[in-house]
């Protein structure tokens, strides 16, 4: 028998996009409820269950196809981005970041990443097997089993174009390209000038030094990187000695992630094998095979100060 405590479902009640919080009156009739991308607040009336009312809070900012690609990336209650409603693509990436969690697909164990300048970043994936932000239509139909944006039998990754055969399609790319704002980090706590020149010293900005903390860029032009039909673009993975037995692809290397906000994205490497940032110095990564001399003490928490303050307003190491 049911208690008379127990929740139980009584109605669904329309709101704006992406709901993402009710308050409600001292009273309890009244909820309002926050729409993030309608850019308002819906009031219901919780003793009769109707809505009464959508309030504009602000003018809309975004481009149109970037607004809806944003609305897009939000939703799960479109089946066409996800079966049954399951996940969005915001279940991953919320805001553009990590859910830190390492998962297991076709390529093997896949440590999810920021998003936070994926447009200055391309290819995408571990295995670098996108070529354009487009080609997240693979990762929609394969990963959140969607019936897809657009139309007809999709080409093979790093094939022919995506881009142009859907304008939703295109406007979730025009998102993923423009409109994720990266997240602010904390001020440096620590040397950040003497772990800012440590990371030259030691090499790091040979693969991640730049304005987008990579040296990772696409090579040519999309469709034309994958020559031997690999599914790979070959020319920016880098062998860094962490291809496990439960990796397909691997063992040519992966692709370089970028630093960005990186004290936001632990566990680290492609598996999320390496807990933590000092894990990774302790690695002797990028050469696991063949360490190079240890940091002092003193070295180890100014590189780790620097590495952990990289953010949007962090100026770029120049590659050497």
């Amino acid at each position: 028998m049911r208690q008379p405590d127990t929740p139980r479902l009584v109605k669904f009640l329309p709101t704006g996009n992406n709901p993402r919080g009710m308050a409600t009156s001292a009273n309890g009739r009244f909820g309002y409820v926050m729409n993030y991308l309608s850019r308002s607040v819906t009031v219901l009336d919780l003793v009769s269950l109707e809505r009464v009312a959508d309030l504009p809070v602000t003018g809309e900012t975004l481009a149109p196809d970037v607004l809806h690609g944003k609305i897009l990336f939000n939703t799960v209650a479109d089946p066409r981005m996800a079966k049954v409603s399951w996940i969005a693509c915001a279940s991953c990436h919320a805001d553009g970041g990590s859910d830190g969690v390492t998962w297991m697909f076709a390529d093997g164990p896949r440590q999810t990443p920021a998003l936070w300048n994926a447009g200055q970043t391309l290819p995408w994936h571990w295995s670098a097997a996108l070529d354009e932000a487009q080609d997240v239509e693979d990762s929609i139909t394969t990963i959140q089993h969607g019936l897809g944006l657009a139309p007809g039998a999709d080409p093979p990754q790093l094939g022919a174009p995506n881009a142009g055969r859907s304008d939703d399609l295109d406007a979730l790319a025009a998102f993923l390209r423009q409109g994720i704002r990266t997240a602010a980090v904390g001020p440096p706590v620590g040397d950040f000038d003497r772990g800012r020149a440590l990371f030259v010293e030691r090499g790091c900005a040979a693969c991640h030094g730049g304005p987008t903390w990579t040296r990772s860029a696409l090579p040519g032009a999309p469709s034309t990187l994958d020559p031997d039909g690999n599914g790979m673009v070959d020319a920016v993975l880098h062998d860094v000695g962490t291809n496990g037995v439960d990796d397909v692809r691997g063992s040519t290397g992966f692709d370089i992630p970028s630093l960005l906000n990186i004290a936001l994205t632990l566990p680290y490497m492609h598996d999320g094998s390496l807990e933590t940032l000092n894990a990774v110095l302790d690695s002797g990564h990028p050469t696991p095979r063949a360490p190079r001399s240890p940091l002092s003490a003193e070295d180890r928490l100014a590189l780790l100060a620097f590495l952990r303050s990289i953010g949007p307003n962090t100026p770029p190491v120049p590659q050497p």
